[in-house]
This record gives structure tokens, sequence and C-alpha cells, in this order.
């Protein structure tokens, strides 16, 4: 038929097209990927499992300098540094507090170290890399749009399909991420900790915790 015929010939045109050299700069982001995974645990059971072995190995110094036990003493402070470099969120939040301190000190060149060493932890934190448009279905409104985007440590989502609840360009709802649990949240009294899962809740989200942020959605009055 002629739709065949049309089809056959638009096939052979791509057909021994060559792929497109990959450029220096996805080169690079791709390896930047790599070793970050590798450097960090992944967000979930992994990231859960990690800050369990953390707790029992603070309970062990503890042990060790209630006993004086100095050489033992050092090996778990070095397992804990260890462990600690595979915590994406800590190093985020360490890396962080040490760029502004460099930076207060006039040391540009450290204060880059420690930001880039951030922005690699950050990029293994799922609720820092939501940023682009979202389809969300919105009761009897239907599927609507919301672009996510970020300031500093907050999550900030505005309509892009408006209603009469939120209007297109007003901010529907926003969250503190901010791990610093020392800090005060500018949405809460308090930070959050992680919600524990049931089982049959864990084999569904893949995780048997999670993490909760302080946040606030908003509805115009009518």
């Amino acid at each position: 038929s002629d739709r065949d015929t049309d089809k056959g010939r638009r096939s052979s045109e791509f057909r021994d097209l060559e792929p497109l050299p990959t450029s220096s700069i996805r080169r690079q982001r791709a390896e930047d990927e790599k070793t970050n995974q590798e450097r960090f645990v992944n967000f979930g059971n992994e990231l859960w499992d990690l800050r369990d072995e953390m707790d029992g190995l603070y309970k062990k110094l503890v042990e060790a300098l209630n006993k004086g036990q100095t050489e033992e003493e050092e090996k778990i402070r070095q397992k804990m540094r260890d462990v600690e470099s595979r915590d994406p969120e800590l190093v985020y939040e360490l890396e962080q507090i040490n760029m502004r301190d460099a930076l207060k000190k006039g040391k540009e060149r450290q204060a880059r170290k420690h930001l880039d060493n951030s922005l690699a932890a950050r990029s293994r934190l799922p609720h820092y890399n939501l940023e682009g448009l979202w389809v969300g279905k919105y009761g009897n409104h239907g599927y609507e749009l919301i672009n996510v985007t970020y300031v500093d440590e907050t999550l900030i989502a505005y309509k892009v399909t408006g209603d009469k609840n939120v209007p297109c360009g007003e901010i529907t709802f926003k969250a503190d991420l901010n791990p610093n649990k020392k800090v005060p949240s500018m949405l809460s009294k308090e930070r959050l900790d992680p919600i524990s899962l049931t089982n049959n809740a864990a084999k569904k989200w893949g995780t048997r915790k999670l993490p909760r942020y302080a946040g606030l959605g908003q509805v115009a009055e009518e």
C-alpha cells in the first residue's frame, strides 16, 4: 500500500545515520554521576542501614571512652568518618557549613572546593532533584501542571494550570529541606523525623522509611 511504501522510505532515510558524537560536557557529566554513585549510598534503605551502622559505632565509641581504650577509640572514630563520608545528606550539610566558614575567612579557593563537594552530595538526594514540570490530579479540576523550583534550601511549587483555589503563577506549596537539624525550620518549630512504614507500605515504596520535611500549602479564599 501507499502507506507501507511511505513508511519504508522514511525508515531508509534514518537507517544509515551515524550516532552523534557525545560532547565533552556530557561525557564529564556522566563521569561525575558515576563517581557520585560510587561515593555515596542510595537514598532509601541503603541510607537507613548506614545510619543504623553509625548509631552502633557511636555506642561503641562511648563504651571505648568510658573504658579508656585509646587505640580502640581511634579505630572507631576512623570507621565513623568513613561511614559519614558515604551519607549524602550529612556530607551536603557539613560541606555547606564549611563553605560558609571559608567565605567568611576570605578563603575563596577552599570555599569553591566545599561547594563542589556539597553539590556532588546534593546530586544524590532525590528531594533536591525535582526541578521541572509535574502533572497531578486535582480532584474535580482534573489534571494540572505545577513547576517545581528551589530557592536555597526551600522547594517551591508554582501553579502552571490555575483554578479557583490557586491561580496560575501562584505558589501552591513549599517545603523546607534544610538538612541542618540544629537550625529551626522556617515552616515549623521543630524538625520532623522519618516515618517508619509497615512491611506492605515498605514494599510499595521500596524503602522502610520516608523522610519528612516541614511544608506549607496554599489555598486561595473564595
